[in-house]
C-alpha cells in the first residue's frame, strides 16, 4: 500500500499532467479530433505470477486499445512521480486489444511495472495516454487478489453507498478496505482512514461516518456533509494480502438523492421474437422512473464515458437492433427521476445471433 495514500490525489493533479504531456508531445488540445481526457482510461494493474492483469474502463470513441508498459528498473517513479508520456510511449507496446481484460505476461516477479492504456478511433486516430497505474508480479504463493469490480457509489442523504461484486480467490478475501476523499481536501491530502470490511459476502456498505487524517476536517465527519463530492475506491484483503486499487468511484450526498440503480439487469440473445442482430434487456422494474440504456463494445462501461442508446423509457425492458452479429456488445442502465440519475446497473455482455 506504499502508493495508495495519493491514489485520488492523482485526479487534483491529472489536468496539469495533462498540459505538460501536450506541450512537447503531440498530446491532445480541445480542439484536437483526439480529444480525450485522463480519467477516461483509469487503469486497474492485478499482480500474478509473473504476469499482471489490466482492467480499464471502456470508452465510446475507440474500436480498439492500445497498451504501454515499462520496468521501473531504477525505482524512481510512484503516485507523485508518473513516468512521463514519452517514457511509457518508448516501452513495451501492445496494440488492438479490443477489450479488457488483457494479462501481460513473461514479467519478473519483485519487479515494479507501470502500464497506460491509449484508444484508437476507427479512423485509426490514438487518444492520449491514460494515467499510468503500477504493479509487482510475485511468486504464486503469495498473489494478492483481484481488486473489487462492479464498484458503484450511490449517493443519499448525508451517506454514499458502496455496493461492489465480491472477489474470487485463494485463500478466500476475508475483508475489504474501502478508501475516501473529500473534493475539497484532495489539495490538502484529505484521506479518510480507510474503513474496513469484514465478510467475504460483504455487498453493500452505507458510508456515514468517515474519520479524516488530514485536511480542514481532520477527525471525525458524522453524518457526511451534503453538497460535497466524496471519492472512493475498494481493495480485497486475504492471507496473501491487499489487492490493487478498484477504480475510483465519486458522488455528493443530497437532501434529495437520486433514485438507485437498476437491479438485476440480464440480457438474451435467443428469445424466438428477436430478429437477427438484436438483443433483449431486461430488470426490475421500479416505481416513479424513467431508464436510461448504455452500451460499448469494451468491457467496464460507465455513463460519462460511453455511448447513450436510448432514454426515457418508463417500463422495465429493451430491445437493441442493428448489432454486429458475432461482436461482443456491454450494458448498462441507469435510472433517472426528478431528483437526477442513479448510478449504473450490474454490467451484461452479450453476442447478438442470427
Amino acid at each position: 500500500m506504499k502508493k495508495y495514500f495519493s491514489y485520488l490525489l492523482l485526479l487534483s493533479l491529472a489536468a496539469v499532467w495533462l498540459s505538460a504531456c501536450s506541450s512537447g508531445d503531440s498530446v491532445s488540445s480541445d480542439s484536437s479530433p483526439q480529444k480525450h481526457y485522463i480519467a477516461d482510461f483509469m487503469v486497474r494493474a492485478d499482480a500474478g505470477d509473473g504476469q499482471v492483469t489490466l482492467e480499464w474502463l471502456a470508452d465510446a470513441d475507440a474500436e480498439t486499445y492500445n497498451i504501454y508498459y515499462i520496468e521501473d528498473k531504477n525505482n524512481v517513479y510512484d503516485s507523485l512521480h508518473l513516468p512521463d508520456y514519452k517514457t511509457m510511449q518508448a516501452g513495451t507496446k501492445i496494440q488492438g486489444r479490443l477489450s479488457a481484460p488483457y494479462t501481460v505476461s513473461g514479467l519478473t516477479n519483485g519487479k515494479e511495472y507501470w502500464f497506460s492504456v491509449s484508444g484508437i478511433n476507427p479512423s485509426a486516430v490514438e487518444s492520449d495516454l491514460g494515467r499510468p497505474a503500477y504493479s509487482t508480479p510475485v511468486g504464486s504463493d503469495t498473489v494478492p487478489p483481484a481488486a473489487p469490480a462492479g464498484v458503484r457509489a450511490q449517493a443519499g442523504n448525508a451517506s454514499v453507498t458502496m455496493t461492489w461484486t465480491p472477489v474470487t480467490a485463494s485463500p478466500a478475501v476475508t475483508s475489504y478496505k474501502l478508501y475516501c476523499y473529500w473534493q475539497e481536501g484532495i489539495s490538502t491530502l484529505g484521506m479518510g482512514e480507510p474503513i474496513t470490511i469484514n465478510g467475504q459476502a460483504s455487498r453493500s456498505y452505507v458510508v456515514n461516518s468517515i474519520t479524516w487524517q488530514a485536511g480542514t476536517d481532520a477527525g471525525e465527519t458524522t453524518p457526511l456533509q451534503n453538497g460535497r463530492t466524496y471519492y472512493f475506491y475498494l481493495t480485497a484483503v486475504n492471507a496473501h494480502g491487499e489487492s490493487s486499487p478498484s477504480f475510483f468511484y465519486s458522488n455528493t450526498p443530497t437532501e434529495n438523492p437520486p433514485p438507485a440503480a437498476p437491479l438485476n439487469l440480464t440480457a438474451y440473445n435467443s428469445d424466438p421474437s428477436l430478429e437477427s442482430g438484436q438483443i433483449y434487456l431486461n430488470w426490475t422494474e421500479a416505481d416513479g422512473v424513467t431508464y436510461n440504456v448504455y452500451y460499448g463494445t469494451a468491457k467496464n462501461v460507465a455513463k460519462s464515458t460511453e455511448s447513450l442508446l436510448a432514454s426515457g423509457g418508463t417500463e422495465a425492458g429493451f430491445v437493441a437492433a442493428k448489432l454486429t452479429l458475432g461482436k461482443i456488445y456491454y450494458f448498462v442502465v441507469t435510472a433517472v427521476s426528478e431528483n437526477g440519475e442513479s448510478v449504473e446497473s450490474n454490467e451484461v455482455a452479450i453476442t447478438p445471433k442470427e
